[in-house]
């Protein structure tokens, strides 16, 4: 009863209290140069790794049977790994660039796979889906309010460890401005 009394009183200390969740990382220098944020987004995270665990459920396919087929089955186990690393180069006032890394690794499980008699779930468990690339950012600004953004990514994705496999079968890589 006592610890109910002390609960009670910490739930409205903090609802009747306003509560930032971030403190505000853009501050106004004298720089004539504009600064390329969001004000309250959090700064870029250095290293990120994070991992997700799927249990238990139902997955339906269907194709042109002439190609793989239909099937339902059941997936005891999804589990995903995703790692990033951006780190800088430049750090300017009129200018940034910064490089980023990337790995992303998913791996299925499948209920009974055997009894499936399904190639496309069986590829799935057999060989994780796989993908690692890098990016290049540059971040110029301006006089005023004006700031140019450039990136360039490159990524492998799938199995691009087969050694009869040509590399640039698996590559993808985009430029945006």
């Amino acid at each position: 009863m006592r610890n109910t009394g002390y609960i009670a009183v910490f739930l409205c200390m903090m609802l009747s209290h306003t509560v930032m969740a971030q403190e505000a990382i853009i501050h106004c220098t004298d720089s004539t140069f504009c600064i390329p944020s969001v004000y309250g987004m959090p700064r870029t995270k250095a290293l990120e790794i994070k991992q997700e665990r799927v249990m238990d459920y139902r997955i339906n396919s269907s194709s042109d049977p002439a190609l793989v087929g239909s099937n339902t089955g059941e997936v005891s186990l999804n589990r995903r790994w995703r790692i990033n690393l951006k780190a800088p180069i430049l750090l300017k006032e009129g200018l940034k660039i910064a490089i980023g890394l990337r790995y992303f690794h998913e791996e299925y499980r499948f209920e009974n796979i055997n009894n499936l008699d399904y190639s496309f779930y069986q590829s799935l468990e057999d060989k994780s889906l796989k993908s690692i690339g890098g990016a290049l950012y540059i971040i110029k600004p301006f006089l005023g309010n004006k700031y140019l953004l450039f990136r360039a990514s490159a990524n492998l994705n799938g199995d691009y460890f087969i050694e009869t496999a040509s590399k640039k079968d698996f590559l993808k890589f985009s430029i945006s401005r």
